[in-house]
């Protein structure tokens, strides 16, 4: 419960009694309360489901509840204030810790001035939270299940109306229908869309959600008696969901079967989807409502309950999801979108991706798993879900980037949209970056703020798999950092790490874009390295903010200006340069763009090319790749060999005996020719013709393919060799040819 006595304390405190329930973020908005003296104050109601406290409002100044919250408010709402909490007479004062770093109590009421020595946002240290929790009611040990995200999911909703809420105005079965169900949206209940319309958008259309409303059943007891003082956080919720259940399967309205559809129809005996939906105000708005203190409404979750069974069936549930049927803190409009989404992305297997330790803000608002809310908290808007919930549901996939290279990139709220996967080099592969395009597009995605250069921008994720859950809120230079961090963790580009330190759920400078942070390098700040601090290639040169967004993956190409390659100039890597070139083989200049044939007959080693490729600055690490092709003959039939090396490294050019390996040299060459002719090579035979044979090879020339590279990691420059190995008999002819040399070259 969130006010719990100790002695004469009592502290802002809910602890979800067990660790699998998983609910909703509290309010962005201020609510009001009224000290003992009449006096009303604003306080902001902070944290999830498992802990959560009351903060002093940072500036005297009043914010709309429940409305939409312009970005000056959304700052002013994320800026930590005072932690406050109930003293023994009622009166809310500011908090402080005791000897064993639990909140207590100070004297001074909320509204005097700030004793000196307080701490902004005081949060007792996690294992003291994790002690709290503990202590609670065990776990059940009932697995998790998780509905495929995929196709058709039928998802019951039953609407549950507290025996005290008899005479409540409520919305009626078929508001819910369309809040549920709509194809297009709807004023006043679904004014930017239905359940189903966030689903079918963020999807792809891979899911269809399919819902039925079950009209409102009254249950036997109060609110507050299934709250149990606890926010709806203890096995007495579970009262509530089976009093309705009953009452629903006793009225035959519902036939069970056809929610449970796993297995291609088949079904394996439990519920599909649920989700209940109350007559009450949502605990997670803080302060009094419908006369109803917070711990005594439901906060909206998910959780996981011993089974309820219908005999009829044999169906049975334990999975569920519950959310307020009204919205706010007062009148009758019906609940909103936002937390209802969030709670059936639980239902889809996804966890929440918010911080629950209270210390940060997860994923903030570029995420649905994160905040409900949405930017401008109307839960209108709900943010569509990070690029990694759409790839673990099966919605999108990944394209693993490798090659260095410029990419586009669009929207991923927009059908078609790709996201980027970035391995590290070495290390677990349950480490990796994601990027996606994050834009003020498609229904739900409008509240994305603007920023410098447009609204907007790519979304780079930090992800690790290894991590159970975004409750370590590290950052560069906090205590416990790089072991402390989150499992999906926004790199904000800005590199003030504001959702770690809890300072706002999120704002434009989080994205990178042209005009703001158009680079993520391993010298940037944020960088790009692991925790690990394995490096990356840098991402650089990002577009400015647009549907059609583009980035460098990779090192620039290097210009190679100054060799011993004649001709040669501007040679552009990494994209390969081809390399055609003439000599008497021992020249030290050779031209490109020239067939190179040299005929011998002293049987020596005779170095046919020597070169240098230096880079712009020579200390530089580099990995260059020389691939060679050619043909190479002697005119008895002697397999002889060429031989690549650059700085001591070699490759032996082992010879495959040509289809056409006898016959004339004009009839061999031809087929040569005709050969590279299909594979797109004409200009190749061009150049053979415009060199005879040489003098000095006489007869049939035996003809061998040359295929092979040598890589060599060092700093540059590189003297790379190409030479014949020594023939095994004097005065034998031989000819080689060399149609290409390609040159790579990654730093």
């Amino acid at each position: 419960m969130w006010l719990r006595q100790i002695g004469c304390a009592f502290i802002v405190l809910c602890i979800a009694t067990e660790q699998s329930a998983m609910g909703n973020l509290a309010s962005p908005f201020p609510v009001e309360v009224t000290q003992p003296s009449g006096e009303t104050i604003q306080l902001y109601i902070r944290g999830n489901e498992k802990l959560n406290w009351y903060e002093s409002v940072p500036e005297a100044r009043n914010i709309q509840r429940g409305g939409v919250l312009s970005p000056a408010d959304a700052a002013l709402a994320a800026t930590p204030g005072y932690t406050v909490m109930k003293d023994a007479n009622g009166r809310y004062v500011y908090a402080q810790l005791d000897a064993n770093s639990n909140w207590t109590p100070t004297d001074v009421a909320v509204g005097s001035e700030v004793p000196q020595d307080l701490t902004r946002r005081l949060i007792p240290p996690p294992e003291n939270v994790q002690r709290m929790i503990r202590s609670r009611l065990p776990e059940q040990n009932i697995p998790s299940r998780a509905a495929a995200p995929l196709g058709t999911v039928k998802n019951l909703v039953v609407l549950l109306r507290f025996a005290d809420h008899a005479n409540r105005n409520l919305p009626s079965k078929a508001d819910y229908d369309q809040l549920f169900n709509a194809q297009s949206p709807v004023p006043n209940l679904a004014p930017t869309g239905s359940v189903k319309m966030f689903y079918q958008e963020n999807s792809y259309g891979k899911l269809n959600l399919e819902s039925t409303v079950v009209d409102w059943v009254t249950l036997p007891k109060t609110e507050s008696y299934y709250a149990n003082g606890q926010s709806g956080l203890s096995s007495r919720i579970w009262e509530a969901l089976r009093d309705g259940l009953d009452i629903v399967r006793a009225s035959g309205s519902v036939d069970f079967a056809e929610f449970d559809n796993e297995n291609g129809g088949a079904g394996d005996g439990w519920i599909d989807a649920i989700t209940f939906v109350h007559s009450g105000y949502a605990a997670e708005f803080g302060g009094v409502a419908g006369g109803a203190d917070m711990e005594d409404r439901i906060w909206s979750h998910r959780w996981t309950m011993t089974p309820w069974t219908d005999p009829a069936s044999g169906v049975k549930v334990s999975n569920y999801n519950i959310n307020p049927g009204i919205w706010g803190t007062s009148g009758t409009a019906i609940g909103r979108i936002g937390v209802i989404c969030h709670e059936l992305g639980h239902f889809f297997g996804l966890p929440d991706l918010y911080d629950y330790s209270g210390k940060g803000e997860g994923c903030g608002s570029w995420c649905l798993m994160a905040n409900s809310w949405g930017f401008d908290g109307s839960q209108f808007r709900p943010p569509h879900m990070s690029a990694w919930c759409k790839i673990f549901l099966s919605w999108n996939s990944a394209q693993v980037l490798s090659t260095p290279d410029t990419y586009e990139i669009e929207p991923t709220a927009l059908p078609g949209a790709n996201i980027y996967r970035i391995n590290y080099p070495s290390g677990s592969l349950s480490e990796y970056l994601l990027i996606e395009n994050r834009q003020a597009v498609g229904r739900y995605e409008g509240a994305i703020p603007a920023g410098t250069g447009g609204q907007g921008g790519l979304a780079i994720w930090h992800i690790d798999d290894s991590v159970p859950e975004n409750d370590q809120p590290g950052y560069p230079g906090s205590p416990g950092y790089p072991a402390e961090h989150y499992k999906v963790g926004l790199i904000q580009a800005d590199g003030l790490w504001e959702l770690e330190k809890g300072l706002n759920r999120g704002n434009a400078n989080d994205v990178f874009r042209q005009g703001h942070n158009d680079s993520l390098t391993s010298a940037t700040n944020p960088k790009s390295d692991s925790f690990a601090g394995v490096q990356l290639p840098p991402i650089k040169n990002i577009s400015a903010s647009s549907s059609e967004m583009s980035f460098q993956y990779g090192d620039d190409p290097i210009v190679v200006n100054d060799t011993l390659l004649a001709g040669v100039v501007n040679v552009e890597v990494p994209t390969s340069h081809s390399v055609n070139f003439s000599s008497d083989g021992k020249a030290a200049t050779i031209l490109i763009d020239r067939l190179y044939s040299y005929s011998y007959g002293d049987a020596a080693e005779v170095k046919h090319a020597t070169f240098v490729l230096p880079l712009k600055d020579a200390s530089d690490d580099a990995t260059v790749t020389i691939q060679v092709r050619g043909y190479y003959s002697t005119d008895d039939g002697s397999v002889g060999r060429a031989i690549l090396s650059a700085s001591g490294k070699t490759a032996i050019i082992d010879p495959k005996t040509n289809t056409a390996s006898q016959g004339s040299r004009a009839a061999d060459a031809d087929a040569k020719a005709a050969k590279r002719e299909t594979r797109g090579a004409t200009a190749e035979k061009r150049r053979r013709g415009n060199n005879p044979k040489p003098s000095g090879v006489t007869g049939n020339d035996f003809f061998y393919e040359l295929s092979t590279k040598v890589v060599v990691e060092e700093k540059l420059p590189i003297t790379i060799v190409l030479q014949t190995e020594r023939l095994t008999k004097d005065s034998i002819g031989a000819y080689l040819v060399v149609d290409s040399i390609d040159v790579e070259i990654k730093p």
